[in-house]
């Protein structure tokens, strides 16, 4: 079910034959497999953890930490979770971070870098519809 894409398998961050063995969880692909299998049943939590460990894989390794959800490349460590998710479970952990959502705009302190992604983005898009070649520069001065 790997080969096919309907999987991910975490494994460990413990080396040895437990690496070699059986993976620490199972998730499926992407957060669509989870409605369309189980519309009713699917967890906001699970979602996100797939979600993250679905974009983040494409171009690092992703294994299972003890204390947290993922070690990215051995070196970072996340935690996944909704708007009221804390340090706390992580605080002593070294290249820690939190990853929430569903936090009010407002409240949000990347506003400004939001904004201007999405903006170099449709303009990306539209000179490739459109068949415009050209160079971009962009730069931010705060």
């Amino acid at each position: 079910m790997k080969e096919a894409q309907l999987i991910m398998l975490l494994k460990s961050n413990k080396k040895g034959v437990s690496y070699l063995t059986k993976p620490e969880k199972i998730y499926l692909q992407n957060t669509n497999l989870m409605v369309a299998f189980a519309r009713d049943a699917a967890d906001s939590g699970s979602a996100r953890e797939t979600f993250f460990l679905n974009q983040v894989s494409r171009t690092g390794t992703v294994l299972d930490h003890p204390e947290a959800d993922f070690t990215v490349n051995d070196r970072y460590v996340f935690e996944v979770g909704g708007k009221n998710k804390s340090m706390r479970q992580i605080k002593n952990l070294e290249n820690a971070w939190v990853v929430s959502d569903n936090q009010p705009f407002s409240l949000r302190s990347d506003k400004g870098v939001l904004w201007e992604n999405f903006l170099i983005s449709e303009r990306m898009k539209a000179n490739h519809y459109n068949k415009q070649r050209c160079k971009l520069f962009f730069w931010r001065t705060t």
